[in-house]
């Protein structure tokens, strides 16, 4: 049986399957005029989505959901074009890439910025960090992690999670963002290549990071100091101890900063792209064509709290008694208007780890310094 109590919809009853069927009946317009003009004194698609189901509200998130699907950009142009509404779809691994470089984000900062944009919108904004990542920096640096249980006396074990990411690969990368976007392409530019290392404690973690400082002078003589700071490594801890750090990172740091010491940085100027090399990796780079410019070496400093610096050298725990800089006890540097002490050096840190001093007569040293090559006047004295 056929009936309709509307001009557009034809219902058919099936008296054997006891359902009705609706058709809708949908106009062809040559032009988007004469579409406008029918469709304003006869909706039809109002039919079309009411025919979808008996709740109205269902029948458009039906139709919305079928158009978003497999027509993408048609539905984001019109939704563009609604008053109030706008659309722009989840940003791709370039739009991301491009956030993240130019507003020179750390990764908290990018995680935070996504949680609130999801919230707001109900809905993934953009592609995930580590895509954004592979795009932002050419061979991404996938993290090491190790798992550890650690136990300090009586306490009850405790995991430890740690990861890091290589330092090499990433101060490289960060050297070549800095260089690329200030558009800095001559070597007689590039005056002074600083890395400056920090670690702290807080939060249930011990942080390491580091921030790449370059001293540039244009061509007018206009002197710039370009910098950028990574975090490179999490040790999830309770305590900043040297067991923790010793068992998880410290291996990685240290031979990571041991070969940045020994190897001269190279810029070279590839086909008008500033791209970097350590002086063991030239031979794989370096072609005859490559514009081969002088190589600069890299100055290490050490930054940080207390703890971790007097760690670094050799002088863990001696943080809150000992200086960091020089021989004299907690008691004589204490005194106001105190004369000046004997200063440190790593010649003279090593010969006191190896010696068979005891007790106060150690002054605080319990092992040779991991970073023997950054001199003691390099540490920064956290404020």
């Amino acid at each position: 049986q056929q009936y309709t109590n509307n001009k557009n919809r034809i219902e058919y009853f099936q008296l054997r399957q006891n359902t009705t069927t609706t058709a809708v009946a949908i106009h062809s317009h040559v032009t988007e005029a004469a579409y406008q003009k029918f469709h304003g004194k006869n909706p039809y698609l109002d039919d079309v989505v009411e025919c979808l189901d008996n709740d109205v509200e269902v029948g458009a998130s039906r139709l919305t959901e079928y158009l978003a699907k497999h027509h993408s950009e048609a539905f984001i142009d019109a939704a563009n074009e609604s008053k109030g509404v706008a659309v722009c779809g989840v940003l791709d691994a370039e739009q991301s890439a491009a956030l993240y470089t130019e507003a020179d984000l750390t990764d908290q900062q990018w995680n935070t910025i996504m949680r609130h944009l999801r919230h707001k919108f109900n809905a993934s904004v953009a592609v995930s960090l580590l895509e954004t990542k592979r795009r932002c920096y050419e061979g991404y640096t996938a993290p090491r992690v190790k798992v550890i249980y650690h136990r300090e006396g009586e306490k009850e074990e405790e995991k430890i999670v740690a990861e890091y990411q290589d330092i090499k690969a990433e101060f490289k990368k960060a050297v070549e963002v800095l260089l690329r976007v200030k558009q800095v392409g001559k070597r007689k530019r590039v005056k002074r290549i600083r890395l400056v290392i920090g670690g702290d404690h807080g939060q249930g973690a011990f942080r390491l990071g580091f921030r790449v400082l370059i001293d540039t002078e244009s061509d007018e003589g206009e002197k710039e100091v370009l910098h950028k700071t990574i975090n490179i490594a999490t040790v999830h801890c309770k305590k900043e101890v040297g067991a923790i750090l010793e068992s998880t990172v410290i291996d990685w740091v240290t031979e990571d900063l041991k070969y940045i010491n020994e190897n001269r940085l190279h810029l070279l100027n590839v086909n008008r792209r500033v791209v970097t090399c350590f002086e063991s990796d030239l031979g794989t780079m370096h072609q005859e064509e490559d514009n081969l410019i002088d190589p600069i070496v890299i100055e290490q400093f050490m930054a940080g709290d207390l703890a971790w610096e007097s760690f670094c050298l050799g002088k863990e725990a001696a943080a809150s008694s000992w200086c960091i800089y020089c021989k004299l006890s907690p008691s004589a540097w204490s005194a106001p208007g105190h004369t000046k002490g004997e200063v440190w050096d790593i010649d003279g840190l090593q010969e006191m780890a190896d010696s068979n001093a005891k007790g106060a007569k150690r002054l605080g040293v319990k092992r040779r310094p991991y970073f023997p090559w950054i001199p003691v006047e390099n540490y920064i004295l956290p404020v």
